[in-house]
């Protein structure tokens, strides 16, 4: 009876434009922070729990040698020696390793999802007698929040000063800075604080220590 050979398309998984061979583990963390301050009852509660960052954890392998489809026959072996194996282990170290050191984003597409704008925060290399001939490594990321800021410049006038100079004045353009970039959370804590100056639970001079500006701006 002739052997029947069944070969399945398994989606490659990649860490940037680097394709690992095996995801052994994936572990996704989804988690929220909720306020510690009291909220008024029928206040919106979704503007008192904020959102994390994703964190993605893998358990990632790079053998010595490339994934192969073994054939009916089973003949289907690689030939690398044993000096171009090793090859292949380092050139995937210096990648990833390369990969940690430069502090981009990266995409990383896993068995369920792929997550864009991803930071390596860890890279862990564990190696020991029975898998040092390959690449065992663990890695995780962090999704990286971007927001968006913009600079607004303004016509400003400067009324003159002193007798006769009345309807003296300069026109000029003055920058306010950048708006935007005060975080969302930054925002929604100081209006937590200042419902609980108001409810009594916390004093004005705790609400300065906090933000360092007087209360309640």
């Amino acid at each position: 009876m002739p052997e029947v050979a069944f070969q399945y398309q398994v989606p490659k998984k990649m860490i940037g434009t680097f394709v690992v061979d095996a995801f052994i583990a994936e572990h996704y963390q989804f988690s929220n922070s909720v306020t510690d301050i009291p909220v008024e009852e029928g206040s919106n509660i979704s503007d008192h729990i904020i959102e994390d960052p994703d964190v993605i954890h893998v358990e990632a392998f790079i053998g010595n040698t490339a994934f192969e489809v073994v054939v009916a026959d089973g003949a289907s072996l690689s030939n690398l020696q044993a000096p171009d194996r090793m090859a292949r282990v380092q050139q995937a170290y210096q990648a990833l390793k390369k990969m940690a050191k430069e502090k981009k984003t990266v995409d990383v597409v896993l068995g369920l999802e792929t997550f864009t704008g991803m930071a390596i925060t860890d890279f862990t290399i564990d190696r020991n007698a029975q898998n040092g001939a390959n690449l065992p490594f663990t890695m995780e990321f962090k999704k990286l929040k971007l927001v968006h800021s913009d600079t607004t410049t303004i016509n400003a006038s400067t009324a003159g000063a002193g007798a006769g100079a009345a309807g003296d004045q300069t026109a000029g353009t003055a920058d306010y800075g950048v708006a935007g970039t005060q975080k969302p959370e930054r925002n929604i804590a100081k209006e937590e604080w200042r419902f609980a100056v108001d409810m009594g639970s916390a004093s004005k001079e705790d609400y300065q220590r906090e933000f360092g500006v007087p209360y309640p701006q």
